[in-house]
């Protein structure tokens, strides 16, 4: 068994060359058929996979070597990554590690050398170390080795990474093949070593020689202490490797010192080569299972004699030379020898010393160059970047001068109105037929009808809502004066419960008056312009007969002033003749340089120019500057013929602009002209007049229709609040009536006639004859407290849904923008209002002993009195009434008030109750109380 290291080879499996490479001519040369490369695709399938097969034969080298060779010519014909993956596996298989598949043909060159690597270093660990002929060899093959590593790091390995986008894994980085390199130099050295030992050297030169060999395996150990990854018996094997020949090194100085008479030295030395050795023992005693046996053999030998020459030198010293011991900084350094060196094969130099002949011809010789190909594209680009900087944008710039001035002096269409009837222009018949697809005249006052009539609708329901709110009001007073002398009825009046919707009624009303107004506005400015855009809504024909037109001059006009004119008119139509000539020219010119860019095509002379260089050398497009640079020269030509477009063109506009201004002074006293321009003018204008009526009456209608809705939901709101409040009214009469064994006659007889009509008043929505209140204010709302009464089975009263309060007042915005601030539905928060009946000082029936007079009196009903909307609460002792909390009729807890002196029994009086509706804001026919 061998005591060095070798290499693991890297295990790979078939793929498919021939598909890979098939799509791969069909879509970047597409003027080569792929069956015209099969016999290529052949060749290359049948040496990967004599390289790829496991075998420790002095055979395999050439064929690595020849497939290593061909894999540097295809990279000059092909990219790296054509669709063709390559599988390998990684050197130290754990249960971290993968297998690695990279689309890349530099990933393949890479693992073919390190195979090679490790071929060499297989076939070098076979040898017999026992003979000197054994050693050479395996010298040999180290070396290599080594070569092979050294060129993969410096050939192969940096294309790799400049073409793989991802990281790669410890097995293809610089530090481990690095680390593979001196390892190989190391074991080559080790190998000469032995040499120098079987040929009885002197043990200075031994010493040397053992020194490199720890030298080198140190620095193979150096980046694997960076590398993650690594089996960690390969770390051990090279760090007690490196102990061991520094012990060596030291034992054989240490003999070549006892021979010199140096005793000093020698035991020195035999004491650092102990300490050297004992750390080598140690190691190989904690890696006694992964370290081969010969390793730990040679070690434990070692020690051994080193211990004993350490204990016979010390005792010779002491008894006999008595020298002092040499410390260890003052000792001679050993000067390491060096004798091998990294073989690099020439094969691998000069690959085509194997490929190129006609026994073995190169996969795919006659395929263009792939760096051809990109140099073909690349001066594609710059064509076509050049063409458009250089000549399009110049023409582009050219072009838009002639059309901005052209447009700015009003040309050609002012000089042909003087020859023709040139009609109207273009633009104001497009705005003449926009207003007649839009319905024009028709179609505004469609606008001012809808508007007019959801205004109307809007104000109607307004005066509902106020309508609803008066005449519950009035049943309010009603109901205040009958109960008045009772002093009983202390629910609030309507003046204050009513305030929120008052409020929000008040408030749409000042949005309805001031979009009124605005609209007055909107209709003036439609009247301005309605006659003219009866004009516009007219056909093209009756339009023209409209306009005034200059096409024939009036006989009042003065001869001499026509003359002038028409002569400046012909100077002007010679210039613009000119003009379009120049753009016309430029134009043709542009079409000539597309035309030739189209059937430019260098590749030709690129493949010339890379034949012309040396055959293994990898093509780049930075070979063809020279060439670009030449076929680019044939366009400037086109670029010289633009520039001097623009000095023609600029002088042409220079005197189209003075003969411009000749023209206008000649036409300025024109009348016929002026009223045609003012009359054109004032159409152009009504079209815009016409649109913005059209967009303000949209946004008025817009606005009452969505006032309507919001106006709709806050009457309803309003009569939900009036139904509410009478349903308290109903509950407040029966509950005073039920307390009591009969409503008396005077009370009858005090009830308001709203109470006797009942549902007739109580739930009317729109009263025959509202009265206008004197003035609404907006008190600030207050908490609503419900009534206490005895326990019962009813179910307490759901409360009312909440609603919003309503906007700011709309005379704080514009009229069209008061309605974007209205909530989408005119309900009004509902807070809590004050009682509208205080707790009785008169309730008796809040006290313990009245409930207990209760209970004992004949007259008592079992079953509970009537209380339809009410939660009814049982009687409670006089520790437990201030924390007691009654409900409304509307569901709402609020906290009981304090209980008042019983009365008598006998004096029985009205249930003391609180107003259950939320809160409201008065109605117009409420008054304030003075």
């Amino acid at each position: 068994m061998s005591n060095q290291l070798f290499i693991p080879f890297k295990r790979s499996r078939p793929n498919d060359i021939r598909s890979a490479v098939r799509q791969y001519i069909q879509i970047h040369h597409p003027e080569t058929h792929p069956d015209a490369f099969r016999q290529d695709v052949e060749r290359w399938d049948v040496l990967r996979k004599d390289a790829i097969a496991e075998g420790t034969h002095i055979s395999k080298i050439q064929a690595l070597l020849k497939y290593q060779a061909q894999l540097v010519f295809i990279l000059t014909k092909l990219p790296p990554e054509i669709n063709l993956d390559f599988t390998y596996d990684p050197v130290f298989r754990t249960s971290s590690t993968n297998t690695l598949t990279l689309d890349n043909i530099c990933f393949e060159r890479v693992c073919v050398l390190y195979n090679l690597t490790s071929l060499y270093c297989k076939l070098a660990t076979d040898q017999d170390k026992g003979s000197s002929e054994g050693i050479k060899h395996a010298t040999n093959y180290f070396q290599s080795a080594a070569g092979a590593i050294s060129f993969l790091i410096d050939s192969a390995l940096p294309a790799l990474q400049a073409t793989n986008g991802r990281p790669l894994p410890v097995d293809l980085t610089g530090p481990f093949f690095l680390s593979l390199q001196h390892l190989m130099m190391a074991q080559a050295q080790e190998c000469a070593w032995q040499k120098a030992n079987l040929a009885n050297s002197t043990n200075n030169i031994v010493s040397k020689l053992a020194l490199g060999v720890s030298m080198h395996y140190k620095k193979a150990l150096e980046p694997l202490t960076l590398t993650h990854g690594v089996a960690q018996e390969w770390r051990a094997h090279i760090e007690i490797k490196a102990l061991h020949f520094e012990a060596v090194a030291q034992f054989h100085k240490a003999q070549d010192d006892n021979n010199g008479g140096r005793y000093g030295d020698e035991v020195a030395r035999l004491q650092i080569a102990k300490q050297c050795s004992q750390k080598c023992n140690e190691l190989c005693r904690r890696n006694r299972n992964s370290i081969v046996r010969p390793v730990q053999e040679n070690a434990r030998d070692l020690l051994k004699s080193v211990e004993a020459d350490c204990a016979t030198a010390v005792k010779d010293n002491d008894l006999i030379y008595h020298q002092d011991v040499t410390a260890v900084s003052q000792l001679p350094v050993i000067k390491e020898a060096d004798i091998v060196k990294a073989a690099i094969a020439p094969e691998l130099v000069h690959p085509d010393r194997l490929v190129g002949s006609d026994s073995e011809p190169p996969i795919f010789g006659d395929l263009v160059a792939h760096g051809v190909r990109m140099a073909v594209e690349l001066y594609q680009d710059r064509r076509s970047n050049w063409i458009k900087d250089e000549i399009l944008d110049l023409q582009r710039a050219l072009d838009s001068q002639v059309t901005i001035t052209l447009q700015e002096l009003h040309l050609p269409a002012a000089i042909d109105a003087l020859d023709k009837r040139v009609g109207l222009p273009p633009s104001l018949l497009a705005k003449a037929e926009e207003i007649r697809r839009d319905g024009g005249v028709s179609r505004i006052s469609t606008l001012l009808r809808d508007r007019q009539l959801v205004s109307e609708q809007a104000a109607q329901v307004l005066q509902q809502a106020f309508d609803i709110l008066d005449q519950e009001a009035e049943d309010d007073g009603q109901y205040r004066e009958a109960y008045e002398k009772h002093d009983v009825w202390d629910r609030a009046p309507s003046h204050e419960a009513n305030m929120d919707l008052i409020a929000a009624i008040t408030k749409y009303e000042e949005a309805l008056r001031t979009a009124e107004a605005s609209d007055i506005t909107v209709n003036d400015k439609w009247l301005q312009w309605q006659n003219l855009v009866e004009v516009l809504c007219r056909s093209n024909a009756e339009i023209e007969a409209y306009v005034p037109s200059v096409a024939m001059p009036d006989q009042a006009r003065d001869a001499v002033l026509c003359s002038t004119t028409q002569q400046q008119a012909r100077v002007l139509r010679d210039l613009l003749e000119q003009l379009d000539e120049v753009v016309v020219e430029r134009g043709e010119t542009i079409d000539r340089a597309k035309r030739v860019a189209a059937a430019d095509n260098i590749q030709a002379r690129l493949s010339r120019q890379a034949q012309a260089l040396e055959r293994w050398v990898e093509v780049t497009p930075a070979m063809f500057e020279d060439v670009l640079a030449d076929e680019l020269t044939k366009y400037d030509q086109y670029r010289e013929e633009i520039e001097g477009s623009r000095s023609k063109q600029e002088s042409l506009l220079r005197k189209l602009r003075a003969a411009n201004d000749s023209f206008l002074q000649s036409r300025q006293d024109d009348p016929v002209v002026k009223e045609r321009q003012r009359v054109l003018q004032t159409l152009s204008l009504a079209y815009d007049g016409y649109s913005e009526s059209v967009s303000d009456l949209s946004e008025g209608l817009r606005f009452y229709n969505k006032l309507a809705v919001v106006s709709t939901e806050l009457r309803d709101s309003c009569q939900s609040w009036v139904n509410q409040r009478n349903e308290d009214v109903k509950w407040l009469t029966e509950s005073l009536i039920s307390m009591q064994s009969g409503p008396s006659e005077s009370m009858a007889a005090s009830l308001p006639n709203a109470f006797h009509s009942q549902e007739a008043q109580r739930h009317s929505l729109l009263p025959s004859t509202p009265q206008e209140a004197p003035g609404r204010h907006r008190p600030a709302p207050v908490t609503r407290q419900m009534p206490l009464t005895h326990k019962g089975p009813f179910p307490p009263q759901p409360t009312s849904p909440a609603v919003t309060n309503p906007p700011a007042s709309p005379s704080e915005r514009h009229p069209r923008s008061a309605m974007q601030s209205l909530p989408l539905t005119s309900t009004v928060t509902q807070t809590p209002m004050s009682p509208t009946v205080a707790a009785l000082p008169k309730a008796p029936w809040k006290s313990p002993q009245y409930a207990q007079e209760l209970t004992d009196a004949d007259d008592w009903q079992a079953d509970p009195l009537p209380a339809p909307k009410q939660l009814v609460r049982g009687f409670m002792n006089d520790d437990d009434w201030e924390d007691n909390t009654v409900m409304s009729p509307s569901g709402l807890p609020v906290q009981a008030r304090p209980p008042p002196t019983p009365k008598p029994k006998a004096a029985k009086t009205a249930l003391s109750t609180q107003d259950s509706p939320k809160t409201r804001s008065s109605s117009r026919k409420t008054r304030l109380p003075a």
